[in-house]
């Protein structure tokens, strides 16, 4: 089902930018790929430094974005309208997108949020539009998502089509589970429901253990720890609000946006030796087929979410299991040779002690001989103690070197294999010759 123009007016961009001039420009580029870009209003929100270096970066891409400004408004095949706000310091993402959302609700009955690294498919904007329409009337959807993690489509398309062979019209499902990455909502949804917490314990007034369960795959997704932050992140708060409400997100089958700040980002890294993320996918290149479905999750679904987002979705290579094998073999190395050091450090102290009881016995019975021992004894206890630290210390630092270049290690036996596999290969070739 395709988007019908003029029946409402098309959902405005709320973008969320900070320093990352790059991903920015890639942002936007991407946006305006969009058929219905040229129709929709771009609300930029710009948050303003913490030092010298970052406040260099921000005004970078604030004059992308005034240069933005002043092309949109010469040309009708871009944005309809682009509106920057700077703000006069660091904000910080959670007050920037809570302010930046109320501000844009003054005018707007519906919103669609991306930040600085969300890149998206040609054909979101429409996905995006459709849904608002689709499900204007139902208070229960409080949620339009642009990512999923999973890939229905095509490894489970039995969940997403009623029927896979006549009826493709519906490519999208129901979870409670919200993703924050390219995502909507409409205006009564968010004024109701949306509170920023802050403390734990007034997030969690009103959650049973039960819901908290659920609402954490049975542990899978740890979400609720990050209530221990300050300030508490507002995906965490909106995600709570729809649990409360009992309230489901749309989502497609396949997602419609890419993170591309992954591997720089501020709450992630990784290196693709070591692991990769299973959701990590370039954007759907269609448009995604959206029509009106019931208003339910589907337990399988559920379930699949619930197995995907194990270790936040991260997926280990063989390289990096073993070097998470050896890093936890290190940190109990380590333990194990804290407590040695303990040990004899306590030794030590027995010794002392021991040193101290002769010196009584000999007082009595060896004058000078015995009151020298004591002093021999107690001294030879402080240097045990001393010794003991020293090779703590020594050992400690040894283990930390060792954890640090682990990818070297492991990069050292994997060039020993590699050559001696070529070594036996060629001695096979060899005899294999002569016979």
């Amino acid at each position: 089902m395709h988007f019908q123009k003029n029946i409402y007016m098309y959902a405005p961009i709320a973008l969320f930018v900070y320093n990352r001039l790059e991903q920015t420009k890639q942002v936007v580029t991407q946006l305006l790929t969009n058929t219905l870009s040229y129709e929709t209003d771009l609300y930029v929100f710009s948050d303003g430094g913490k030092d010298e270096q970052s406040w260099a970066e921000v005004k970078a891409v604030r004059e992308y974005l005034h240069d933005l400004e002043k092309q949109s408004n010469a040309s009708s095949t871009m944005f309809k309208s682009v509106t920057i706000t700077e703000r006069p310091e660091n904000w910080y993402v959670e007050r920037n997108i809570m302010d930046g959302i109320n501000e844009v609700f003054k005018k707007h009955d519906t919103i669609i949020v991306l930040e600085d690294d969300i890149f998206v498919s040609e054909f979101f904007l429409d996905y995006m539009n459709t849904a608002f329409d689709l499900y204007r009337e139902d208070r229960k959807v409080m949620h339009v998502s642009g990512f999923t993690n999973l890939d229905l489509i095509n490894e489970h398309p039995l969940l997403v089509y009623d029927n896979p062979y006549v009826d493709l019209i519906n490519e999208t499902y129901f979870t409670p589970h919200m993703s924050g990455w390219g995502w909507g909502t409409w205006r009564d949804r968010w004024q109701e429901h949306f509170h920023h917490f802050e403390t734990e314990a007034e997030a969690l007034a009103g959650l049973t253990p039960a819901m908290q369960d659920k609402m954490q795959y049975g542990g899978n997704f740890p979400c609720l720890k990050l209530l221990k932050n300050n300030p508490i992140p507002w995906d965490v708060c909106w995600e709570i609000a729809i649990y409360k409400a009992d309230g489901l997100c749309l989502t497609p089958g396949y997602t419609l946006v890419r993170n591309i700040g992954l591997k720089e980002g501020t709450h992630f890294s990784t290196h693709e030796k070591f692991q990769y993320y299973n959701y990590d996918r370039p954007p759907l290149e269609r448009l995604v087929k959206v029509s009106r479905r019931d208003i339910l999750p589907k337990p399988e679904i559920e379930e699949l979410f619930a197995e995907a987002i194990k270790d936040w979705g991260i997926v280990y290579t063989p390289l990096g299991k073993f070097a998470r094998m050896a890093l936890k073999g290190g940190t109990g190395a380590l333990a194990s040779v804290k407590q040695m050091g303990g040990h004899m450090s306590n030794f030590g102290a027995v010794l002392s002690k021991v040193g101290a009881k002769l010196g009584q016995w000999t007082s009595v019975y060896g004058g000078k001989f015995g009151r020298g021992f004591v002093k021999f004894c107690g001294k030879a206890a402080v240097v045990l103690k001393k010794l003991a630290k020293i090779l703590w210390k020594l050992l400690k630092r040894l283990f930390v070197e060792i954890r640090k270049n682990t990818p070297y290690v492991v990069g050292f036996f994997q060039g020993l294999f590699r050559w001696l596999s070529a070594q036996i290969k060629n001695l096979i070739n060899k005899l294999l010759t002569k016979m």
